[in-house]
């Protein structure tokens, strides 16, 4: 049992720090951790934490709880089973018993910030109890997996919107969550979903492998607090960023009083343009574009006299901004920081004029697409795809660019801009260079359009795909238009027949 006098007072005022039981824990940003593990032969064990612990790593640490027998209980509320946080690794093995996990989130097989968490238990029937953001789902460009091999399991989510198997989108490059049963009778609150694959996420997943259904997202309640907002407008930004728990239900009501209180925010909104604090950027990207709303001129005039600055920070927080409210007057601004010696500036630029959405800027996004930096054509490639109908044709280089992160990113745009006929597509795929990256290559399928001639060029297409290729399809066949897939499902039926027949 940890138990400590340290308060994390970051977060709480009634919980502690425990750092235990195979804990790693860097001193952030100044130290990177270490390595801590808590390795348990056998026996009937209770393992009790707080805060970090049972499996969790730290800006740059490495943790780990490995239990190779017995029914144990792992009780712990945060930052524990398997969390890895901040450039991170966390596991938590346990390898054989029936076994109970309790942990409010962040826990669990859960990765946050480049960072990776893992729970793996390998046979037993298992509990599992979370509140959010556990059973294999993180966020922030973390990989995050829970794994349970054997046994008749319960998992009990009270939100199910970000739990078994969510991740999320950030940063426009990859992240991955994944919740997997590999056998047995499992329950999921009152409902059972054995024999099941979800989607989660836009790179997370659900997978049961042992009947479909839907759990409704739960209702957290919201503490109730008597915390009352204050005049000035530095205490109200204050208030706007409040890290701690108790303070939350005051900082929506603060940061809508600071956009209600438009220019006369400005000033001291300016002076913080530059924070290092992420609670405070979240309050200045929330705020400024409700005052841009009621007084345009005056914020567009500060936020583009920010893109001149020497402060990294500053540059960044303005191009988000200005990206938000698809301010067109920053444009000239944004092409001169297309120009900039920085190439983080200039991926700046490149996303900030992709989100503005205005497409009398295609030639300077494809200028930027022949940068030097690859995070600079990253950025520009994922919005000329968003773009343009026609962007296989335009992209087809970047499409199988030997980068992933540059190949990705202009799938990633394609998907995500208008429909594209089949037969764009398809000729793409049959193109000898699309050969080496043929696997990614075809998820550009999930892009094409439906109509009754595109349905019967699919059709053709599959029917002379070699089997090697068709594999590659069926790997991402859940992502297809629902006309291909059945096209698919139809071919593979008639196939089987055919093999039982002779």
């Amino acid at each position: 049992m940890a138990v400590s006098p340290f308060a994390d007072v970051l977060r709480y005022d009634d919980h502690q720090i425990s750092f235990a039981q195979g804990a790693a824990l860097g001193s952030r940003p100044a130290a990177s951790g270490g390595l801590g593990l808590l390795m348990d032969a056998s026996g009937n064990d209770l393992y009790s934490a707080d805060i970090y612990g049972q499996g969790t790593g730290y800006w740059y640490g490495v943790g780990a709880l490995i239990d190779l027998g017995g029914d144990d209980r792992y009780d712990a509320y945060q930052y524990a089973q398997g969390s890895g946080v901040h450039f991170a690794l966390g596991i938590l093995n346990d390898c054989a018993g029936n076994d109970v996990y309790v942990s409010h989130g962040v826990s669990q097989g859960c990765g946050h910030d480049i960072a990776t968490g893992i729970l793996r238990d390998d046979s037993g029937d298992d509990s599992y109890v979370c509140e959010s953001l556990s059973l294999g789902a993180g966020n922030a460009n973390a990989i995050s997996i829970l794994f349970d091999g054997r046994g008749n399991d319960s998992y009990s989510a009270a939100n199910a919107t970000n739990t078994l198997g969510y991740s999320d989108f950030r940063r426009g490059y990859g992240m991955i969550g994944l919740f997997i049963d590999r056998g047995g009778v499992d329950r999921y609150g009152e409902i059972i979903r054995n024999d099941t694959a979800t989607s989660m996420s836009t790179y997370g997943a659900f997978l049961d492998l042992r009947d479909t259904a839907v759990i409704p997202p739960a209702l957290v309640p919201q503490p109730s607090t008597g915390y009352r907002l204050t005049g000035t407008i530095d205490s109200l930004f204050i208030q706007a960023s409040a890290s701690h728990l108790r303070f939350q239900n005051a900082v929506p009501a603060a940061r809508a009083e600071l956009g209600r209180r438009g220019a006369s925010a400005l000033p001291y909104l300016t002076q913080r343009l530059g924070t290092q604090m992420p609670r405070e950027r979240i309050t200045i990207e929330t705020v400024l574009p409700t005052i841009y709303k009621s007084n345009p001129d005056e914020t567009r005039s500060i936020l583009i006299h920010a893109l001149t600055s020497n402060d990294a920070a500053t540059v960044s927080l303005a191009c988000t901004i200005l990206g938000k409210v698809k301010c067109r007057e920053s444009l000239p601004a944004l092409q001169l920081l297309l120009k900039d010696a920085s190439w983080k500036r200039r991926r700046l630029a490149a996303n900030t004029i992709g989100e503005i959405d205005d497409t009398t800027m295609t030639g300077a996004l494809l200028e930027a697409c022949q940068d030097a930096h690859p995070y600079v054509q990253q950025r520009s490639v994922y919005h000329i795809g968003r773009w343009h109908g026609a962007a296989v044709q335009v992209l087809q280089s970047f499409l199988c660019d030997t980068q992933q992160i540059v190949r990705m990113a202009a799938i990633e745009g394609v998907l995500r801009g208008r429909r594209q006929p089949v037969s764009i597509i398809t000729t793409f795929l049959d193109d000898p260079r699309t050969g080496p990256v043929h696997r990614s290559a075809v998820r550009l399928l999930g892009a094409c359009d439906t109509s009754k001639k595109d349905v019967k060029t699919f059709s053709q297409w599959w029917k002379r795909l070699p089997q090697e290729r068709r594999n590659d399809v069926a790997r991402i066949v859940s992502t297809l238009p629902r006309p291909f897939v059945e096209l698919i499902l139809a071919s593979n039926t008639k196939k089987k027949r055919t093999v039982k027949r002779s």
